[in-house]
Formats: C-alpha cells, sequence, structure tokens
C-alpha cells in the first residue's frame, strides 16, 4: 500500500476533505447498489438538509 495517504500520528487531529466528482441521480442509482441502501441514502440526505436548515453546526461559547 502507498504511504502517501497513512495516518502515521494517530494520536494528533487530522482534517479530512472530500470532492463531489461525479453525481449519480437517483433513477440511475439503482444500478450500483440495492433499493435498502438507496433508500437509506436518500434518508440520511433528507436528515442532513433538515439539520443544515435548522442551524446546523453550531459553535457553542
Amino acid at each position: 500500500m502507498s504511504t502517501g495517504y497513512q495516518i502515521k500520528e494517530q494520536n494528533k487531529l487530522h482534517f479530512v476533505t472530500l470532492q463531489v466528482v461525479e453525481w449519480v441521480d437517483n433513477s440511475s442509482a439503482k444500478d450500483y447498489v440495492g433499493e435498502k441502501e438507496l433508500l437509506d441514502i436518500t434518508i440520511h440526505m433528507r436528515q442532513w438538509k433538515t439539520y443544515r436548515q435548522a442551524g446546523g453546526l453550531v459553535k457553542k461559547a
């Protein structure tokens, strides 16, 4: 395995960034995952949207 993406210092804080490289619409997503997984993903996305609309991550003093 390449050592470029391994976390060597396990006790330190690390940040991970992600990038979307291609969207898959719900009608073709069934080709990639099962119906239960697609339903779970859809529910999770709606919960996240509701969470963000309600104020999302709020820094506490």
